[in-house]
């Protein structure tokens, strides 16, 4: 497999090839973009975030209501309220944010193993910063997520949703 920054879209069949040559990889996308395929990245970023914040508030007031209305553990309550969520970014993702009209067959596996590959990297990263470079933990649960959403969005736009 080719690495992230190389990746060029291959055009379907149905669709004419652009003039000119092909851009050699995501570096050269973005420099060669239009200014009103520009735009729509930005507004396409800022969809990304709201779904992402929104979410996020989605899943804090699920762990809020199990922690405070049952007697399970945390970590139960974390598997609990990560469930739901998923399925919704995986919704919301798909629809608003990259208006994708990619096969759930296909779309849903890449977008898990996208989800299950940040979750692993989350806690490889903060066992890797906290326990063991002893940062402090909010610091390094920023930087990490800072990462995490990055990778994210690159691995659905290009792999998921594309």
């Amino acid at each position: 497999a080719l690495p992230i920054w190389s990746y060029t879209r291959p055009v379907p069949p149905s669709e004419p090839s652009p003039p000119g040559p092909a851009p050699a990889g995501l570096y050269a996308r973005l420099r060669g973009m239009q200014r009103d395929e520009a735009v729509a990245l930005f507004w396409e970023l800022v969809r990304f975030g709201w779904v992402g914040v929104f979410t996020v508030c989605v899943y804090a007031g699920e762990m809020w209501i199990l922690r405070h209305h049952t007697s399970l553990p945390a970590w139960a309550c974390a598997i609990i309220a990560t469930l739901p969520c998923l399925l919704l970014n995986y919704t919301l993702h798909r629809s608003f944010t990259f208006k994708s009209d990619k096969h759930h067959g296909q779309a849903g596996p890449r977008y898990l193993a996208i989800q299950l590959s940040g979750m692993a990297f989350n806690s490889s990263a903060l066992w890797l910063t906290v326990e063991r470079l002893r940062w402090p933990f909010l610091p390094a649960q920023v930087v990490v997520i800072v990462l995490l959403a990055g990778g994210s969005y690159i691995g659905q736009k290009l792999w998921s949703f594309d």
